[in-house]
C-alpha cells in the first residue's frame, strides 16, 4: 500500500470500511477475531478485504501482572518486535473476575 499507484482517500475509508464490517459480521456470529493486525488483513487487487487468522482462542481479559499468559499469547510471535494489545484487555490485579 505504500507503493505506487498510491490510494486515494476514498479507496481507504472504502478499506477501513470493509474491516469495520467484516468485525461486524463476526461478531454477529457471536465470534471475537482476537488477532487483529495488519499481517491479518488481506487486500486483494481489486481492494477487496479479508480478514484471516481468526483467534478466539485467545482470552478476552489478562491480569496485568501475568505475564506468563501475556508472553504465550502476545508476546514475540513473528519476526516483528511489535504487540497489538489493546490496553483494555489488562485487568488490574485487584479487579476479580467473575
Amino acid at each position: 500500500m505504500a507503493s505506487m499507484p498510491y490510494l486515494s482517500n476514498i479507496e481507504k475509508k472504502w478499506i477501513a470500511f470493509q474491516i469495520l464490517y467484516g468485525l461486524l459480521q463476526i461478531h454477529n456470529k457471536g465470534v471475537c477475531h482476537g488477532n487483529i493486525k495488519l499481517e491479518n488483513v488481506l487486500l486483494s487487487s481489486l481492494s477487496s478485504v479479508f480478514l484471516c487468522d481468526i483467534a478466539p482462542y485467545k482470552p478476552s481479559f489478562i491480569q496485568e501482572d501475568d505475564v506468563g499468559s501475556f508472553t504465550y499469547y502476545f508476546g514475540k510471535s513473528s519476526s516483528t518486535n511489535s504487540c497489538y494489545l489493546a490496553p483494555e484487555r489488562l485487568l488490574d490485579k485487584n479487579v476479580i473476575k467473575k
